[in-house]
């Protein structure tokens, strides 16, 4: 399926933030790969799962930052996505980009599920041994397509919430 122009717009701004802000957190962003990234999921003997996820910010101690454009498709999307993100070592956070509110509801919804279901089969009650099994932070950020059209308007908002993101 051809990439749509507010994805486009969204992964050369998400570029553009992460070359302006690499080393103004503590943890610092050692590469940024907006075209083409990719990451290689190694399963048992010959097995694997190529996943090729919007963007990524690799930070200096080897996570990643793994970033989706959610436009259509949110609930599918979001279950396949999260899950890559799940069983890929490196990743430490994923963050989803909607539109909408709708959308935002409904990455938080699955995420939710998907999460609650990874704690019963691994039996982990308490939220700190999660964090040690399943070790991903689900972040969800709404931008408008005017949003996307505005670079100022998305690299402020972008920047407020990237704050937090990098701070957790």
């Amino acid at each position: 399926m051809p990439e749509n122009e507010y994805s486009k717009r969204i992964k050369k701004l998400i570029g553009r933030w992460g070359e302006e802000n690499k080393d103004k957190f503590e943890y610092i962003i050692t590469k940024i790969l907006i075209r083409n990234p990719s990451m290689h999921i190694k399963g048992y003997k010959n097995s694997h799962i190529n996943y090729k996820p919007d963007a990524i910010f690799v930070l200096d101690f080897m996570e990643k930052i793994v970033f989706e454009v959610l436009d259509s498709q949110i609930e599918t999307k979001t279950i396949a996505d999260l899950v890559r993100c799940i069983i890929k070592e490196e990743v430490s956070d994923v963050v989803f980009i909607v539109k909408n509110n709708s959308s935002a509801d409904n990455v938080i919804r699955v995420t939710r599920v998907i999460l609650d279901k990874f704690d019963s089969y691994l039996n982990l009650k308490d939220t700190e041994k999660r964090k040690k099994e399943v070790p991903i932070n689900v972040h969800s950020i709404k931008i408008t397509e005017t949003e996307s059209k505005s670079p100022k308007k998305f690299l402020n908002k972008f920047d407020k919430f990237m704050k937090k993101v990098i701070q957790t």
